[in-house]
């Protein structure tokens, strides 16, 4: 699936570089086309992709709309079901925001999307993101006198003419915190939208601008609110997802959040539910067993998909490829095969993305941080002291000060999470900047409070939160793993409705805890819904368990396919002479994994990711899913 456009500044575009963007093969299926003068939009046939032509406007969508702000529901999102002549164009719904909003007509969308319009009239190009993002991506470059935006990395690069180039910038990025932040990609002059971004191109002055972002704003004042009302906020949102058809499925992982949505889900779900879990069998990762228990509790189908065995990294080339992007997160290998395996039988798939992100799960570091200007005196401590009882929590709080938020953020959270600690990054890469990385500009347009008021440091954290590990983390893999697997995905904590409702909420109702318990993240997070609504609807054995996450044993997983494998084989040839990595460093790395001396999974998932990545963009592009497997390279 991809959406693209190609605008000329000066001059016109050729048909030719459209089909070439498009990567469609001489032979095969030609795209559904909307040409005007200067401007080409299209996309391959794909139930989520739509395209629409209203006078002088033309629209290309992907993604779904729930509902909208600025038209009638009935006229704007007719129900996709049984009863449905036919299901709604969502571009055609599009241009008729647009002809009344112009640009703003994105915010007034409920939904994750990206789309694009065409003014012919104005020769104006408008491109934008849903405001959480991660769902949907947008690439966008120059090339000479025309501006290429396209959903897919490798649709965009297959133009003639466009450079490979890497960006080392952006690649010590991806190597010291795990993600690549939007404006930026991996790729010298090859940029993406961030969310709730909009792209205008009119002649040779193209701008981007945030015009619609999820932000938490406390009303002060308002009324506590019960259990009872956040349930019929998420129903609210289960029934906008359920309006719009298809046979549905939804994941429950047995933790709160997922069973929650399944709970209040039977009510209005005919025949039955049916669930779709993940098991680590014969690890102290599987959770499974919790989700039997919900099961059980809500009389619903349930199906337990066996997530076992080194087998499943095998498709890991067809997974990045669909990612666009290397990522750390290796929960994305269990992600795809389990919803894989919901394609079987669904065509759509409801998941709990959300209130992690939604409900506070960062407030120790915002307790530390109010804490730093006190404690400013502490000295950086050696590694060996750094588990010592009392004195780990003194490290934690000097990281805490930080120059500002986002840093502190990425350096107690983001970098530990997957493992890369002391000079490891300056080993791997010979020329990596010894004075550290910022990347504040994602977050420039936010005007952070820059106050050490708890709720000040809490709101500010959330927002952060959302846009690295939500936009550009967890909802990215689960996006991606979706379209791979050729399901839609519908996420109803992040419906525009419950998560502005949510983001309202006052902290007292978000988080409880005292001073001490906040620093030692023993705090009540995800209150209202974890501690009041949840207790209502799930066996209490659910919401007593602590959080666990879906995590596979990645590091047996790499020892097993690590075991065999020859030395001069873990990274391709043209790397290895690249410069970019040391092949000594890495392959240290691979010897002391292998041997169990240390644990280097997240590191290595990452250097494979980012290897077998090189291979599909920058050694050789390949414009459609690669039909090898690691099996195939001896990996």
């Amino acid at each position: 699936m991809y959406v693209f456009a190609v605008v000329a500044t000066h001059g016109t575009v050729a048909e030719g570089a459209a089909r070439a963007i498009a990567g469609t093969r001489p032979a095969g299926d030609a795209p559904q086309w909307v040409a005007t003068p200067q401007c080409i939009l299209g996309g391959r046939a794909h139930r989520a992709v739509s395209i629409a032509s209203q006078g002088h406007l033309h629209a290309a969508f992907a993604g779904e709309i729930l509902g909208t702000a600025g038209l009638d529901a009935a006229a704007s999102c007719p129900p996709n079901n049984a009863a449905a002549s036919a299901p709604p164009n969502n571009a055609a719904v599009l241009l008729a925001l647009y002809a009344r909003f112009g640009e703003q007509a994105f915010a007034q969308i409920n939904g994750l999307f990206c789309a694009l319009v065409w003014d012919e009239r104005e020769q104006c190009l408008t491109a934008a993101s849903d405001r959480v993002g991660g769902f949907h991506s947008l690439y966008h470059t120059r090339l000479g006198d025309s501006l290429i935006v396209c959903s897919r990395l490798q649709a965009l690069l297959a133009a003639p003419g466009i450079s490979r180039e890497l960006r080392p910038a952006g690649l010590h990025e991806l190597f010291a915190t795990g993600y690549v932040l939007p404006p930026e990609t991996l790729l010298r002059g090859v940029r993406q939208l961030g969310p709730g971004e909009v792209l205008r191109a009119r002649g040779s002055e193209i701008t981007t601008r945030v015009r619609d972002r999820v932000a938490t704003e406390p009303i002060a004042g308002r009324p506590a609110v019960g259990a009872h009302d956040l349930e019929a906020v998420i129903a609210g949102g289960i029934r906008r997802a359920q309006a719009l058809g298809g046979e549905r499925a939804y994941l429950l992982s047995g933790g709160v959040d997922s069973s929650t949505v399944a709970a209040i889900a039977t009510r209005s779900e005919s025949p039955r539910l049916r669930a779709y879990t993940g098991a680590f069998p014969g690890t102290a990762l599987d959770e499974s067993e919790h989700a039997r228990r919900v099961a059980r509790h809500l009389d619903c189908e349930h199906v337990v998909v066996d997530l076992g065995g080194a087998r499943l990294l095998d498709c890991l080339p067809l997974i990045v490829w669909h990612l666009g992007l290397p990522m750390c997160d290796f929960s994305v290998v269990p992600t795809y095969h389990l919803l894989r395996r919901v394609g079987e039988q669904s065509t759509v798939v409801v998941s709990g993305d959300g209130p992690d992100h939604l409900l506070c799960r960062y407030a120790p570091l915002a307790a530390k941080r109010a804490l730093a200007p006190w404690t400013a005196w502490i000295p950086r401590l050696p590694r060996r002291l750094m588990s010592v009882a009392g004195l780990s929590m003194l490290e934690k709080v000097r990281r805490a000060g930080a120059r500002d938020l986002l840093a502190a953020y990425r350096i107690l959270y983001t970098i530990p999470t997957w493992g890369l600690h002391g000079d490891l990054p300056g080993r791997l890469f010979p020329d990596f900047p010894r004075e550290g990385l910022a990347a504040t500009d994602y977050l420039a347009e936010r005007r952070f409070r820059r106050s050490r008021r708890l709720e000040d440091l809490l709101a500010d954290l959330t927002y952060i939160d959302l846009y690295v590990d939500g936009s550009s983390g967890v909802f990215n893999k689960v996006g991606a793993m979706a379209r791979a697997a050729g399901v839609t995905l519908r996420e109803p904590y992040l419906d525009r409705e419950v998560a502005d409702w949510i983001l309202r909420l006052p902290f007292a109702q978000r988080l409880r805890g005292s001073w001490p318990r906040l620093l030692a993240a023993r705090a009540r997070t995800k209150y209202l819904l974890k501690y009041e609504l949840a207790p209502r609807l799930l066996p209490p054995e659910i919401t007593r368990k602590v959080k666990g996450g879906f995590t596979p044993p990645l590091s047996g997983w790499l020892r097993e396919r690590l075991g065999g494998m020859p030395d001069d084989r873990w990274l391709c040839a043209p790397l290895r002479r690249s410069g970019i990595l040391a092949p000594d460093a890495v392959q240290q790395l691979v010897g002391e994994h292998r041997a169990g001396l240390r644990n280097w999974d997240r590191v290595l998932f990452l250097l494979l990711s980012f290897d077998l990545w090189y291979r599909m963009t920058i050694e050789r592009l390949e414009v459609d899913e690669p039909a090898w497997t690691l099996r195939d390279l001896d990996v």
